[in-house]
This record gives C-alpha cells, sequence and structure tokens, in this order.
C-alpha cells in the first residue's frame, strides 16, 4: 500500500471553505412563508424487540414546528414493500393519530408480535408521513423505519467495564507496522434505552488517525452483530471512495455465552470496499480485567 489518506479532515476543510463562501445559504430556509412543518422525531429509525413471553413497546413520534391551541390530526402509511407484517410481526397498539392541543409532538405505538414468527436479522416495516393537518410535511423528515428483532433478555451487568483490546488477524494495519485495533484498555458500557447495545472507543489504525471511533456491538441471542466502524480513510489519492472501513462478516457471525463474559473474540470484515485490496477477514480479542 503506497499511502492511506484521512478523508474526514479533508472533507471538513472543504466543507468549511463552503460554509465561509456563502454562509447566508444554510439549513433554515425551509421555514420561510410556512405557517408550521411535519416530521417525524427525532430519528428516523428505530428498534422494537421482541421478547418470548413478554410484550414490548415501540412509540414512534410525530412532530410540528409549532403548537396550537387544538389537536391536529395526522395520516401515516405503510409502505407496500415492508418485511414485516402487521398482526404477524407487530400490532398498531394506537388508534388516535393526533397531536394533542398546544403540543408539538404526539406518537403512536407498536406492539411486538408473534416470538416465533421474529429473526435474529430483524424484519423492517417502514412508514411514511402523509399529512399532518394544517402543516407541511417535510419530505426528507417524512419515512420512519423500524426493525423488529428477536430479542433474548441479557442480564445489565453483561459485558460490561474494562477489557483489554489487541488484534488477532489485521492486514492493513500490521502490514504497516501499525494495528487495526490500538492494544490498550477498552471501557465497554450497556444502553438503558437498547438492552441489546454495547459500546466503546477505540483508536483505528492509529499510525494514521488520530480520531477516536465509536464501536457498537449488538448482542442477540447468542450472536454479534457490529455497526461499521468507519475512521475516515481511504488509500485513493485525494480519498476519493471507495473508503476503507470495518463491517460485520455475515459468514462468519462472532457469539457469546451468557454465563462467560471473561472474553470475547470478535470477527468482522476488513475494508469491504476495496480500498485498500480488500476485503480480508480480521478479528480482534476483548479480555476483561
Amino acid at each position: 500500500m503506497k499511502y492511506i489518506l484521512n478523508f474526514k479532515l479533508l472533507f471538513i476543510a472543504a466543507l468549511l471553505v463552503f460554509v465561509s463562501c456563502d454562509s447566508k445559504d444554510d439549513d433554515t430556509s425551509f421555514l420561510d412563508d410556512r405557517a408550521a412543518v411535519s416530521y417525524f422525531a427525532p430519528a428516523s429509525s428505530g428498534t422494537l424487540l421482541v421478547e418470548e413471553g413478554a410484550s414490548r413497546f415501540y412509540d414512534v413520534k410525530v412532530g410540528v414546528s409549532e403548537a396550537k391551541p387544538f389537536s391536529r390530526t395526522y395520516t401515516i402509511m405503510t409502505d407496500p414493500t415492508s418485511e414485516a407484517v402487521e398482526g404477524v410481526d407487530y400490532t398498531l397498539a394506537t388508534t388516535n393519530f393526533e397531536i394533542p392541543a398546544n403540543a408539538i409532538v404526539g406518537s403512536f405505538r407498536l406492539a411486538s408480535g408473534d416470538y416465533e414468527s421474529s429473526t435474529l436479522s430483524g424484519k423492517t416495516v417502514k412508514f411514511t408521513l402523509v399529512e399532518v393537518e394544517q402543516s407541511q410535511v417535510l419530505e426528507n423528515r417524512s419515512s420512519f423505519t423500524l426493525t423488529v428483532i428477536r430479542f433474548c433478555p441479557i442480564p445489565a451487568d453483561y459485558m460490561v467495564g474494562d477489557y483489554q483490546i489487541q488484534d488477532l488477524v489485521g492486514t492493513v494495519g500490521p502490514g504497516n507496522g501499525t494495528s487495526n485495533f490500538a492494544p490498550g484498555v477498552v471501557t465497554i458500557s450497556a444502553d438503558a434505552s437498547d438492552p441489546t447495545l454495547r459500546t466503546f472507543a477505540s483508536p483505528v489504525l492509529p499510525a494514521f488517525n488520530s480520531e477516536v471511533e465509536t464501536v457498537n456491538l449488538f448482542l442477540s441471542c447468542g450472536n454479534f452483530g457490529m455497526s461499521d466502524v468507519d475512521p475516515g480513510l481511504s488509500c485513493n489519492a485525494g480519498g476519493a471512495p471507495p473508503l476503507y472501513i470495518f463491517s460485520a462478516d455475515p459468514d462468519n457471525v462472532p457469539t457469546y455465552d451468557l454465563s462467560d463474559d471473561s472474553s470475547f473474540t470478535i470477527t468482522y470484515t476488513e475494508d469491504p470496499n476495496g480500498s485498500c485490496g480488500g476485503p480480508y477477514p480480521a478479528s480482534y480479542l476483548l479480555t476483561k480485567l
């Protein structure tokens, strides 16, 4: 490999130049001449957990930019390409679709469906916000995707605390006299709002990148999932795509046992986009201190 470039720094520098050249083109212009706008808030996606023998719920929030002294109804539509089926994978537990008077947020509730129908990979259902009384729906905030996924209870203190991290298998980092994940101690934390999530921060390719990246691990009934890790690097001139990232390896899924959280081997795919000659099979070890 001849070089690896920090694409995030190049992008930020270009963005600063752009903003300084024309700061009047801000993102608030869409509010001009509108009494109120409406949208899904505060996010565009969420997760509904399906637990055997238990009911779980998810509230999808609909927001407006301005409160009114009366309630306003809103209309949603289910995208026909959705994988999850209403009445099987989830149920609509709401019959009244409205934003209350003097409020800027309303919500509709979904309840978990049949456990046997649920899957570890999850099924998605996509909702479209069609109309809200006396407001205009923002097109770029009009869609919400909910993932309905099987959930096995996890103790709140499982896989939490300080762990030693070290590469087991790596290509680009070790091949350049460094590491994929910087060896050292990371602190793994749980998320009270998502019992499946474990998070830690670690330098990635420290010889080329000064940033500390967030790594999200998802515990799903004995299997680990890992969200993409993007250090903002590329082996292409000018930081051009494709970018160098880490991603989950669907053919080699790491596993865990709730009776033991002393160590974990996390397998992943290094450089799946082929920026630096990949994809390469890779892994790292987490050992509890």
